[in-house]
This record gives structure tokens, sequence and C-alpha cells, in this order.
């Protein structure tokens, strides 16, 4: 089972994370590992973690901040047997990008990046070590399986404009996103004769949180004509209170080109923080600025 780091975990994690480093790089000495020992364990606490666990135990993690793969780490034990693969997984199917640090001597890590669908972006001097790092990256591919495919035509089996009366109209946009769960949720606009309409990037949300689900890692809005439309200035404030989380959200723009950008992307600066357990600090609501 993967699941979110907790503080609970640290002693463990820590453990795989000093006894891998010391077992992928024997060119480096194990001194370096341990006087990086108590950073790590801080920054730990700052980063987004997953842990892969077994019976109660935990047999793996990966670190991953802003798209980039701090690292995975398997337990002795438990290596070669697909724990690391399905890590990787679990944040593909959240991320379009990925992209990471691996030392060249470390021949076994770079040989699984290669195979799992990376490639060396460019090499350099870790000064650090005085050893050479390859930079890697992955990108989503654009293929008829993808989630995007599926978001697409989500949004376009809703799509169909009614008039409901002289003064509403309906369907004329649709939206479909994506929760942390793979979960899709559906909405469509609706248009009034007076500003007491809603977009459909807003009825796809609260059709999610009706059914009890408030993280939203993709999104699709599809106009009348097929093309993509980008949430307006209310659909993303909206979006960003949802969570701490919400700048990574991921919006598809251009269909054809396979073209997506995040919500901070779209909506830089925002006004909000938010305090440790990722809900809006109380002193903050109401204020700009």
């Amino acid at each position: 089972m993967i699941r979110e780091f907790q503080t609970a975990d640290t002693k463990q994690v820590m453990q795989i994370w000093l006894n891998g480093n010391e077992d992928a790089h024997p060119f480096i000495s194990k001194k370096y590992w341990c006087s990086n020992f108590s950073m790590v364990q801080e920054q730990l606490l700052q980063a987004e973690v997953f842990v892969y666990e077994k019976d109660g135990i935990i047999r793996g993690f990966i670190g991953i901040t802003d798209g980039y793969i701090a690292g995975i780490f398997v337990d002795r034990k438990c290596r070669s047997c697909g724990i690391g693969k399905h890590l990787l997984e679990y944040v593909k199917q959240t991320h379009s990008t990925l992209s990471l640090g691996v030392y060249q001597k470390n021949k076994r890590a770079v040989s699984f990046y290669l195979r799992e669908g990376f490639s060396i972006l460019l090499e350099e001097l870790d000064e650090a070590t005085g050893e050479t790092e390859y930079t890697m990256i992955w990108k989503e591919k654009w293929e008829m399986t993808n989630v995007w495919e599926q978001l697409y035509e989500a949004a376009n089996s809703v799509l169909k404009s009614k008039m409901v009366s002289g003064c509403i109209e309906t369907g004329q946009v649709a939206a479909a996103l994506m929760t942390k769960s793979g979960n899709i949720y559906t909405g469509i606009c609706i248009d009034t004769a007076c500003s007491l309409g809603m977009c459909a990037e807003r009825n796809a949300i609260a059709h999610m949180l009706t059914c009890g689900e408030s993280e939203i890692r993709k999104l699709a809005v599809v106009m009348s004509d097929g093309t993509m439309s980008l949430p307006c200035g209310a659909c993303c404030e909206f979006m960003m209170q949802l969570g701490q989380w919400a700048g990574k959200i991921e919006i598809l723009i251009d269909y054809q080109k396979a073209e997506v950008k995040q919500l901070k992307d779209l909506f830089p600066n925002w006004w909000g923080t938010y305090n440790t357990r990722g809900d809006k600090n109380e002193n903050t609501i109401g204020k700009v600025g």
C-alpha cells in the first residue's frame, strides 16, 4: 500500500535512506551521508513523501518537490521486487513532467530510470562529492489511453447546449477534473439573465465536494467547438483556496498540442497563505495583498 508519509515514519524512512545511499554509492564516503543525515531529516518533513507499506512495515519511499524526485529508496530486503517502480508510477499519475539527479557511477539507478522512460538532459560535476551527476527528465506521453484523453472525452460527454427557460441556458462549456484518488467529476456552465450563473469548473468542483473529495490533480475545460478554455479568475481563486497543493493543479491548455500548465502559472502571486494544516489562515481571509 502506498500512502502519505507521517511524522511517526521518520525513523524507518531515514534508516532506509541511509542504507540506500551507502549501498548505491560505494564511490562516496559513508561519512558524507552521515554528515547530511540531520539536514535531510529536516527536509523530509517539508517535502512531499509517499511510503510503500506492507504488513505495517515501510518497505520503501519516494520524495518529491515541485516535480523533482529527491530520491526513491527501498529497504535492503525488498529490492528488485518492483517497489521502486510502483512508487514511481504513483507519482507519474499526478505529474506530467518529472526530473531527478543521479550519479553517473550509479549504473543500476541510471538503467532503471532509462527503462522507466527518463532521458538524460545534462551532465555536470557535483562539487560536494566530486562525482559526475546526470540530470534526467521524464515527460508524460500523449497517448489515446492518457488521462487527458479521458478528461477531454468526459467533458465532451456532457457538453450539450440547452435552453432551460427564457432566462437560463446550460451546457455551452463543460469541465472534467481528476482527483487525487483518480476519480473524474464533470460539470457544465449555467448562464442566466443576471449574474447568478456558474462556470463549468465550479460545478465540477461542487460535484467533487458533494462526493466527499477535495484534492484536484488535473482539469480540462472544453468549449462548444471542442477547443480548450482557461478557467476564469473566479474559478482560479476558488481552486487556490482548496488547499496548499492547489498551485500544482494541471490544466489542459491545448488538446492538439498536448500543452499543459499548472494553476500557479496561470494565477501567479496569489494573495493567500496557509497554515501547517493546509487550512486558510483566519487572519488572511478577506484581506487583499
